[in-house]
This record gives structure tokens, C-alpha cells and sequence, in this order.
């Protein structure tokens, strides 16, 4: 998510879109049970994963997620999409191609979202040219992903400074 966008600066949001996605389905479709879902960015045989009782499970729970987005001020309207302040709940995603996380990951999200009354529209592209929008602030969302080495710091990441930091999360 690009928490410099208005819509995601709201973490009710963010959770609801968690929570709105059966990332098990897609996990699943893409390892084909040989993976599993992960909340933290870090192994399990990592000395730095968290007890499991400090780790929010996040869930599929499409009812939850309702609830936040009302909440947060997203209803449901006459067409069955959310609005908030006259803007229509929209999803640009950054989707690289080929890729078999998002060839699995977007008709879920596409599925999942609409259950929601979001609308997740996916913009395929070459990998340099998702790499050109996110340096230049110019997406909504994308998928990407990093591997750690052994003595994981996600201060590059995670961290409001952080070189790694393309989604403004602070």
C-alpha cells in the first residue's frame, strides 16, 4: 500500500484489506501446500521470529473487514462499491509480468474486493517499469518481495528513513 495515499494512511483500512483477502487461497494456489501464510516479515527458523502469541493472525474474514471499512467512513453504495468524501474505493495494482504470485494473487483480490465493495484493478508491466512508478510515488499498491539475511534488520524497509521504505511506512 502506499500510505501517502489518503486511503491507505488509515490503518482500520489497511487491516480491512488484510483481513478482506484469502491469502491462504493464494498461497496455496501458488506452492501448493508446501508454503503457508506469513504476518511478519520473517522466518520462523529465524532466532528473530516472534513468539506466535505476539503475531496477529489476520485471518480471512470477510465480515471483519466490512466492519473496519465502515469504520474508517467507506460505505457501501447504491452500485455496491464503497465511497468515502465521493471517492469510489479504487485499487491500481502494480502487477509484474510473469510473475505466478500474481497470476494466482489478483482474480482473488479482484473476487475478495468486490465482496467488499472495492474495486481492484490490476495493471500488468515489466518488472523496470513498476520499479520506474514506485521510485517516482506514482502506484497505489504493488507485490513485491525481499529476502533477509541471516541477522535480519528491516530498518531499511520498515524505518520512516529506511532506503527500502518506497511505501512511506512510518
Amino acid at each position: 500500500f502506499n500510505h501517502n495515499l489518503p486511503k491507505f494512511q488509515d490503518v482500520r483500512v489497511r487491516k480491512a484489506l488484510t483481513y478482506g483477502l484469502n491469502r491462504k487461497a493464494v498461497v496455496d494456489a501458488v506452492y501448493q501446500g508446501l508454503a503457508e501464510v506469513r504476518n511478519v516479515p520473517q522466518s520462523k527458523v529465524s532466532w528473530a521470529y516472534p513468539d506466535e502469541k505476539e503475531i496477529e493472525p489476520y485471518e480471512f474474514n470477510l465480515e471483519k473487514a466490512k466492519q473496519l471499512l465502515d469504520e474508517a467512513g467507506w460505505k457501501v453504495g447504491d452500485d455496491g462499491y464503497r465511497y468515502k468524501d465521493g471517492e469510489k474505493f479504487t485499487i491500481n495494482f502494480l502487477a509484474s509480468t510473469p510473475n505466478v504470485v500474481n497470476d494466482a494473487l489478483i482474480p482473488v483480490a479482484v473476487e475478495n474486493y468486490k465482496e467488499l465493495g472495492i474495486e481492484f484493478v490490476a495493471e500488468p508491466m515489466e518488472f523496470n517499469a513498476i520499479i520506474d512508478k514506485i521510485e517516482k510515488n506514482d502506484f497505489e499498491m504493488f507485490f513485491m518481495a525481499w529476502g533477509l539475511g541471516a541477522e535480519p534488520d528491516p530498518y531499511n524497509i520498515f524505518h520512516s528513513e529506511g532506503s527500502l521504505n518506497w511505501i512511506g511506512y512510518s
